[in-house]
């Protein structure tokens, strides 16, 4: 590549497509990557038009080329590439969501995702970069970097959309999506859309804290606004550049423009590029992370060892039977109680382990925000969970054999995973500490060469019963591993095996452990020694926040019996489950009033605060509805009637289904009639069911004077309800002067005003 990504001077990419397909007046009741073949001309025009203004890359016309929207994805695609092969230029391929969520969230399949996005990578042969951009769900990402990566050896830039509270509207951080990204091996990331650059800088600021990557930044001209009747963007090209200078003075490295930029913004950010120079950035500590955060630096890091069926006759009866609640209870329990990270073992011989692991790891991703462990003795179980694991999991576990390390270090390579090595090879477990050391050494030198850092490893120096053999050795082994700087880990209990006084014995192990310098311990984190033996550890070494811990002790667990409680942790079996006991005493008005509508207001006050997110939001709006399905009889409406639509033009429904599925649990009868909807439609149904209100969504920012004209029409035509409008690229001026009564900025506010406006349930 002639542009180098890690250059010393800033590379420069292209503005919107959208705006100037605005400014030219056309049409867009049709997806604008059919242009391509269509318009080509328009096309060119306006990819030569950002080329004359300097930009080093141009982006094809491919945002929404995929299999859900369009049906000749590799044509366009092609298309798309050839039309800017005579500028002169560097290409990305540009390569949009699916305007779908993925399970757990959505109805989308992981597997679906990497399949469509795989096919878009296919296609674009001859371009020079794959630029993965205005994501807001990482398993959605995740889908796309690896279907990028697996068929391509281009560069990839991944970049997400982020909101004013920043993070992502699925709860995504800078912190986790970064440190996720970097894992998979791209070659840069950033942000694009959504805000304006003053918005996006504290975002693109934590991003460059968590990264050594090569940060991208194509922000928005600003939120657009009305006036004079039309929709303008307020940030300016000086004070766009401007920006760009402060985003190059912190470090980033790609610039461009987003919604409501042109070839003027790109022309005066060429300006400012050609006076600037990047400054090296020193490299980042790698962690562990979830889909909404980033583990801190903790020590020791504590790993819950409960969801383990061995010898646990309730959880092996539950993997049989395919339900669930039980390992969803331990994950949220032990993560309460203070484990860090989560052990997930799924290992029982009559079940099928790959199927049963995809489907728990779909579960767990919606009720905890501990990162997870993966622990089986199967690679293709480990992979299924490597790859759908929307953060960068700890793999349990890899040792010294020749078999092993050929069969596990490729894994955790590719999906940059952390390790823990066990210090035994095919001769068995050394008796020595020189012996596990060597062998630790061995690990973590043939893990250099795939790529992985020691600092993603950890060692186990292998805990044996010491009723058997010493322990001494194995405490040995774990100071001088420390010693050396190595991460270390011990599987605690195993210890005390066949000794009475287990739990005792086991913290008085560990407290040893962890005076030699132990990094990690698998433990149980209830019980009530173990935590004690960790907090005396770290109030020893002056830490306050477990003194207060240690003084004000405290435990929350999730009630059995309490069926708002089981709602709001997003227990659907546990729920429905209680839901048909209280259905033989309580008639379902009472059950719906004294327990749903609670449970979904203490799950909105804790979104709204930001203690959970939308994965969350989502699992307990899912467990409520299998919950009323046991309420409702057949073909009976839920109460006062809502229509929601997304509007001409706009194929992007992700927000309306989600607002759809919370107004059916708080008792709104919901019409939804789905994307890209003529307005004659809306004013029709609203009239045929005599409704009171009318819900309308457009993500797109070409899309939102369909909306403007949509509202039009139904007053036109005699519409007399109210109009709430939503979407990404809407601020409540907008909304206003679009003449919109009502401004729903996510699911939660669009509950709220359709109970004032109609009357609903609270």
């Amino acid at each position: 590549m002639n542009v180098n990504l890690e250059s010393v001077k800033p590379v420069l990419f292209d503005g919107a497509f959208g705006t100037m397909l605005e400014k030219k007046g056309l049409d867009f009741s049709e997806n604008p990557v059919l242009l391509n073949i269509k318009k080509p001309e328009v096309v060119r025009e306006i990819a030569g038009s950002y080329a004359d203004a300097g930009a080093d890359v141009l982006t094809t016309n491919t945002f929404e080329a995929n299999r859900y929207k369009i049906d000749n994805v590799e044509e366009v695609v092609r298309a798309a590439i050839d039309l800017l092969k005579p500028l002169g230029k560097k290409i990305a391929l540009e390569i949009g969501p699916t305007g779908k969520l993925v399970a757990p969230m959505g109805d989308l399949d992981f597997d679906d995702a990497y399949e469509c996005f795989s096919e878009i990578v296919k296609a674009g042969e001859g371009a020079d970069m794959i630029l993965l951009d205005t994501f807001t769900d990482l398993s959605e990402l995740r889908a796309a970097i690896l279907a990028a990566k697996d068929h391509s050896d281009l560069p990839v830039i991944a970049s997400m959309s982020f909101s004013s509270d920043g993070r992502t509207f699925t709860g995504v951080s800078p912190e986790s999506f970064a440190t996720m990204a970097e894992a998979l091996g791209v070659s840069a990331l950033g942000v694009n859309c959504s805000l304006g650059p003053q918005d996006l800088l504290p975002v693109v600021e934590k991003i460059l804290d968590t990264t050594s990557l090569p940060v991208i930044v194509q922000p928005n001209a600003g939120l657009p606004v009305i006036e004079n009747g039309k929709t303008v963007y307020p940030v300016d090209d000086e004070n766009f550049a401007n920006y760009g200078k402060i985003f190059i003075e912190r470090g980033a490295t790609i610039l461009g423009g987003c919604c409501g930029t042109t070839p003027e913004t790109i022309r005066a950010l060429r300006k400012v590029i050609d006076s600037s120079h990047l400054t090296p950035r020193e490299g980042k500590k790698p962690r562990l992370s979830s889909y909404t955060g980033v583990l801190k630096d903790t020590a020791p890091l504590l790993i819950g060892e409960r969801i383990n069926p061995t010898g646990k006759e309730r959880m092996k009866e539950a993997l049989r039977r395919r339900s669930y609640d039980p390992i969803l209870k331990e994950a949220v329990l032990q993560e309460q109680q203070g484990a860090h990270v989560i052990d997930v073992n799924l290992g029982l011989p009559e079940i099928d382990e790959k199927e049963v692991m995809g489907e728990v790891l779909e579960r767990l991703l919606s009720v905890t925000d501990a990162p997870l462990c993966f622990d089986s003795s199967r690679p293709e179980v480990l992979e299924v969970a490597l790859r759908r694991y929307p953060g960068v999991a700890l793999i349990n576990s890899v040792n010294a054999s020749k078999e092993s390390k050929e069969a596990i270090l490729p894994l955790a390579a590719k999906y940059g995973s952390f390790l823990i090595g066990l210090t035994l090879d095919e001769d068995g477990i050394p008796d020595t500490s020189e012996g596990r050391v060597r062998l630790a050494e061995k690990i973590i030198e043939d893990a250099a060469t795939y790529g992985i850092p020691k600092e993603r490893i950890f060692i186990d120096a292998l805990t044996l019963t010491a009723a058997s053999a010493p322990a001494r050795v194995t405490l040995d082994t774990v100071k001088v591993l420390s010693d050396k700087g190595i991460n270390t880990v011990l599987g605690v209990s195993n210890v005390s095996f066949g000794l009475p006084e287990r739990d005792e014995f086991n913290a008085l192990f560990l407290s040893e452990a962890l005076s030699k310098g132990l990094s990690a311990a698998i433990i149980d984190p209830g019980k009530k020694p173990m935590s004690s033996a960790v907090l005396a550890h770290k109030i020893f070494d002056g830490d306050s926040d477990s003194l207060r811990v240690y003084s004000n002790p405290k435990e929350e667990a999730v009630s059995k019996d309490d069926l708002k409680s089981l709602i709001v942790a997003g227990f659907d079996e546990a729920a429905k489950a209680k839901t048909k006991e209280l259905l033989e005493s309580i008639p379902p008005e009472e059950i719906i009033d004294t327990y749903f509508i609670p449970a979904l207001d203490k799950v909105g006050k804790r979104y709204d605060k930001g203690e959970i997110f939308l994965p969350g939001l989502i699992q307990s709006a899912q467990a409520v509805q299998a919950c009323f399905d046991l309420l409702r009889a057949p073909g009976t409406h839920s109460g006062e009637p809502v229509i929601l639509a997304t509007v001409k033009g706009d194929i992007h429904d992700i927000g309306k289904n989600i607002l759809s599925m919370m107004l059916e649990n708080y008792g709104f009868d919901v019409i939804d009639l789905g994307s890209d909807v003529e307005a004659e439609r809306i004013l029709k149904t609203a009239k045929e069911y005599d409704v009171g209100l009318i819900g309308l969504s457009a993500l797109m920012t070409t899309t939102v004077e369909s909306m403007k004209e949509t509202i039009t029409y139904l007053r036109e035509g005699g519409y007399k309800g109210a109009i709430m409008v939503g979407g990404a690229v809407l601020t409540p001026d907008y909304a206003e002067a679009i003449g919109a009564d009502y401004y729903g900025k996510d699911a939660k506010e669009g509950i709220k005003l359709s109970q004032e406006i109609l009357g609903g349930k609270s």
